[in-house]
């Protein structure tokens, strides 16, 4: 399963966090990735991210953020990876944070340069606004973030791409997962083989639908402390299929 998403899965990677993916992303267009919008507010070095308004993250912050493409392994340089910068970002309109949780936790980023689209590097397609997921459905999420050992009892960090099976849960199962509600925009994944961990954030959650078509149902938003437990959550994106579309659409950056 995971050489169908290896092609689709990114790392952000930024000059003010170091030389590993802090996060991750998909490609939607040859020229533009989504990913959450708080990992955009974690590259900003104590800087505001402007909200709903189109801006560079250069001339905002002097930083160089870029995106990793086609990577598997981070300890080899495969034939497949290529670096693009990101020219110009927009963080959802309505995304804001209350009580701890990040509502409508999206970000588009517009690439300096289109990615060639080909055998090993694809675009993700995109549900229908009123697409809904069964909670028997089986969705899958990539990244670098830190993988539990079993022999150590510990979180390692990972050198290479893994995979982790989530469904998405109706938000009466998960209260149990988060007493304050369901933040708006979100949705609630039901882990089944793999917990979202520092580094996975703003990754893609890809599910089938019946004709067996993977689109992109949501980005990991956060999962519980240390990255154990049965729930996780990820940013719902059906509802915000329209901004995305009229966003990239409009190609009015800067």
């Amino acid at each position: 399963m995971l050489e169908l998403f290896s092609y689709l899965q990114l790392g952000l990677y930024s000059s003010v966090r170091g030389g590993y993916p802090y996060c991750g992303g998909t490609l939607i267009a040859p020229d533009w990735i989504i990913t959450a919008a708080h990992c955009v507010e974690l590259a900003m070095n104590c800087i505001t991210a402007p909200v709903g308004e189109l801006f560079s993250y250069k001339a905002l912050t002097s930083a160089i953020l870029f995106a990793r493409i086609g990577d598997h392994d981070l300890n080899k340089r495969e034939a497949t990876e290529m670096d693009r910068v990101v020219r110009s970002i927009i963080i959802h309109p309505q995304y804001k944070v209350q009580s701890g949780n990040r509502e409508h936790d999206v970000a588009l980023l517009q690439l300096a340069k289109p990615v060639p689209i080909g055998a090993e590097i694809d675009v993700i397609c995109l549900p229908q606004t009123d697409s809904t997921v069964s909670s028997s459905t089986e969705c899958v999420f990539a990244g670098w973030g830190p993988t539990l050992s079993s022999q150590l009892n510990v979180h390692q960090v990972s050198s290479v791409l893994t995979e982790g099976r989530v469904m998405i849960e109706s938000k009466d199962v998960c209260q149990t997962f988060e007493k304050n509600g369901i933040p708006e925009g979100q949705a609630c994944l039901a882990t089944r083989n793999g917990n979202p961990c520092w580094g996975d954030s703003g990754a893609g959650v890809y599910c089938p639908d019946a004709q067996g078509q993977w689109s992109l149902y949501g980005l990991i938003n956060r999962g519980k402390f240390l990255c154990v437990g049965q729930y996780a959550m990820s940013t719902f994106i059906p509802p915000h299929v329209d901004w995305i579309r009229k966003t990239v659409a409009a190609k009015n950056v800067t």
